[in-house]
């Protein structure tokens, strides 16, 4: 999402302390850097422990020697916000004690699906429950996590396929009606969405379905009459009317010529087609709700107001690359990037440069750390102040790796530890002291 001024301190990452183990080990590595570790074992080879709410490891070859202290405190995370991935359905209940035994080929294969699902390892999530279904086609289980597997890849069609299969044997089921509802929705075909979600409330209320109900028909009543266009990797809907349809093509074609090189620099490629809705001022704000000073936004679609123009300025072409850098982080996530990362990297992309904000974030580090903190919430600029930094540390394929291992389901902590070593608090410090001394040598 992009902004017309700064946004306050406090999007995304706390750092507080809390409650933790009442001892902790302090390994002292060889470099002179110190980690604290909970719960620490060893192998031959390395130690084992809890940081950050996962389990990381180091090589014994990096330890000096290993201290037992009291533990003070711990890192938290807030919440993403609003760009989290697609809720997954529960699993069918258990078993019965009268229900016939399973063939441990299949308790196997199930074990084995769970055991992808659990690591977000989405391709072979699905193979596994297809496979389940080859031998129980009425297996719940393995028709609804197939069908979020395909629904979270971007594979519509697939996950179509997947959830009609399902609704053979169970017709009345919540979770795959809402599932079904998913699929109609980022199909951009919302009438059918809202049918689905309205017939999964029938079998029980649901806040969450209701909200998406509500979203969706705010945007039917903003968007219903709009003409459509496709392109080879994007769905594009717009407003009618002179000079609309050249307009369309000139944003199909800038996105399409985008989509390459920024899907090069983020070393994924989205599987599925991308929905881009271009809308006059005043119905951009009554379907997304969103404030006057936004200038787009990506929440599974990309929605950028146009207003009346009728040529690609250059301040619309960056709009429309940060936004689909958007989808692109959010594809290669699996939607797990949190929302200060996606609009430092976002930023980055479309070319932003964090250069003119220095002095201003270097300030703000002097000022937080004499009162005893350094606790950055991460405003705009500071998220791509942060990304620039790492990325002059360690080059920018650090992120692409970082953004690998939450596809993979680890926290952002331990993404950023298996990464670089650094823990993310030890890295803001790091980037706060960089800041003063750059700020410093310009005065």
């Amino acid at each position: 999402m992009r902004s017309g001024f700064k946004l306050s301190l406090g999007l995304a990452i706390l750092v507080s302390a809390g409650s933790g183990p009442p001892f902790a080990e302090i390994l002292h590595l060889r470099d002179g850097r110190k980690i604290k570790a909970a719960d620490l074992r060893e192998t031959d080879t390395q130690y084992v422990f809890t940081r950050f709410g996962g389990t990381v490891s180091i090589s014994k070859q990096e330890v000096s020697w290993v201290e037992k202290t009291e533990a003070r405190s711990s890192i938290r995370t807030a919440p993403a916000g609003d760009l989290q991935s697609l809720p997954v359905p529960f699993p069918a209940p258990a078993a019965s004690e009268n229900s016939p035994p399973i063939d441990p080929l299949l308790r196997q294969t199930l074990q084995r699906a769970e055991e992808s699902r659990q690591r977000k390892d989405l391709p072979e999530t699905a193979r596994l429950y297809e496979s389940v279904l080859r031998i129980v086609p009425a297996h719940l289980e393995a028709a609804l996590y197939r069908t979020s597997a395909y629904l979270q890849m971007g594979q519509f069609p697939r996950a179509l396929a997947a959830a009609q299969e399902a609704l053979l044997y169970h017709s009345e089921n919540s979770n795959l009606l809402f599932l079904l509802g998913e699929i109609h929705y980022h199909q951009d075909k919302l009438p059918l969405a809202i049918e689905y979600w309205r017939k999964a409330l029938l079998h029980g209320d649901h806040p969450a379905i209701r909200t998406r109900i509500e979203k969706a028909n705010r945007e039917l009543a903003q968007e219903g009459a709009y003409e459509r266009r496709a392109g080879g990797h994007f769905r594009l809907r717009y407003q009618g009317g002179k000079g609309s349809e050249d307009f369309s093509e000139s944003v199909l074609n800038h996105l399409e010529e985008r989509i390459g090189d920024l899907s090069l620099r983020l070393d994924h490629f989205p599987s599925g087609p991308i929905s881009v809705i271009l809308y006059p001022d005043r119905e951009f704000h009554a379907a997304t709700g969103a404030g006057h000073n936004v200038l787009g936004l990506f929440d599974g679609k990309i929605r950028v107001p146009v207003g009346g123009k009728s040529r690609l300025s250059p301040g619309l072409r960056r709009v429309l690359d940060h936004e689909l850098a958007h989808a692109i982080i959010d594809s290669k996530s699996g939607g797990t990037c949190p929302r200060w990362l996606h609009e430092g990297l976002a930023q980055r992309l479309a070319g932003d440069s964090s250069e003119p904000f220095r002095r201003n974030l270097g300030r703000e580090y002097a000022r937080m750390t004499e009162s005893g903190q350094w606790n950055p919430g991460l405003s705009y600029p500071a998220a791509l102040s942060f990304v620039d930094f790492l990325s002059s540390r360690h080059g920018f394929q650090v992120w692409l790796t970082i953004l690998q291992r939450l596809h993979q389901g680890k926290s952002v902590e331990v993404a950023f530890w298996e990464t670089v070593r650094v823990s993310q608090e030890e890295l803001f410090t790091e980037w706060g002291e960089n800041l003063l001394e750059r700020s410093s040598r310009s005065r």
